[in-house]
């Protein structure tokens, strides 16, 4: 893959990720919207690697807090408290935030067997 197809991807994701959030923004403000908690990281982690670069769900909490917005998550990952916790302390004060975290094994052999990063 050449960088210049690396790069066009790359854009493409982040402008992906902008619209996401737009779109969750836009929902949240239809007349007819009514509030109920949204549950995140129930099928899908929402904190993949990825998620570092891109910012999707950074992005997502700041339309949800901003709106009042209740929302559940459950992630494996330590991102949620090494980024978002100012976020989610925020959120969480106001009631909005509850967030489980997900622990597949306490056997470090077996947690690096099942979750080895293949390139």
């Amino acid at each position: 893959m050449s960088i210049s197809t690396t790069v066009s991807k790359a854009r493409a994701v982040d402008a992906k990720s902008k619209a996401a959030a737009a779109a969750l923004k836009r929902e949240l403000a239809e007349p007819s919207y009514r509030p109920r908690t949204i549950a995140i990281g129930t099928n899908t982690d929402p904190y993949q690697p990825i998620e570092r670069r891109y910012r999707i769900m950074l992005r997502i909490l700041e339309v949800l807090s901003a709106a009042n917005h209740p929302v559940g998550i459950v992630t494996k990952s330590a991102l949620v408290v090494l980024r978002d916790l100012d976020l989610l302390s925020s959120m969480a004060a106001r009631g909005l935030v509850k967030v489980a975290l997900s622990v597949t094994t306490l056997d470090r052999k077996l947690a690096r067997a099942i979750f080895e990063r293949r390139n």
